[in-house]
């Protein structure tokens, strides 16, 4: 698949998260996907991604304000903004970065980096 459509997913994909639509996020992933949230934890498969992100804490889909997107090849990057207001009516502030690699037109493994933002 090419830079431009693995770019065009990872836009899709942004766009899923901050309408909570997991199920459509995971279509675009391999049956095998692994996903990495640095410093906290690592989720392999559907199965498992889809308990993690239904969240109790997070009743509610991020707010996503993305910055770049940048494709290389099998691989692109998305950084920006998001807020998550969570049951108690906090609302946590974070920046992200997520690194996407890509094989056959699926997302194989997906990194997070993320620091709360005071």
């Amino acid at each position: 698949m090419s830079t431009a459509s693995n770019k065009e997913i990872v836009n899709k994909v942004n766009a899923l998260f901050a309408e909570g639509d997991t199920q459509t996020f995971l279509d675009y992933c391999s049956d095998n996907v692994k996903w990495g949230m640095v410093g906290s934890l690592a989720l392999e498969g559907k199965e498992a991604i889809r308990k993690e992100m239904k969240s109790d804490e997070y009743p509610e889909p991020p707010h996503i304000v993305p910055n770049h997107v940048i494709a290389d090849g099998d691989m692109v990057m998305s950084d920006g903004t998001l807020s998550m207001k969570k049951k108690d009516g906090t609302i946590t502030n974070m920046a992200y970065c997520d690194v996407y690699q890509f094989a056959d037109g699926k997302i194989v493994e997906l990194t997070t980096y993320m620091v709360t933002l005071k």
